[in-house]
């Protein structure tokens, strides 16, 4: 699992997340600017899922 700001970070579209590059390396793979990606979150002591939609990186990043 990853964590940020509190929550940890258990999984990407169903792929266990380990460490940051996990995810990035998913993103590289198979996503695009417009793609959904769910993530399941642990919060709190509670699993959530949520659905994002990816955007583009602002210019510089």
């Amino acid at each position: 699992p990853y964590t940020i700001g509190g929550d940890i970070i258990l999984s990407v579209d169903g792929v266990e997340v380990r460490k940051i590059s996990d995810i990035l390396i998913h993103l590289q793979r198979g996503k695009s600017v417009g793609d959904e990606m769910v993530l399941e979150i642990l919060r709190d002591g509670r699993t959530t899922n949520f659905v994002i939609v990816l955007g583009e990186r602002p210019n510089g990043e």
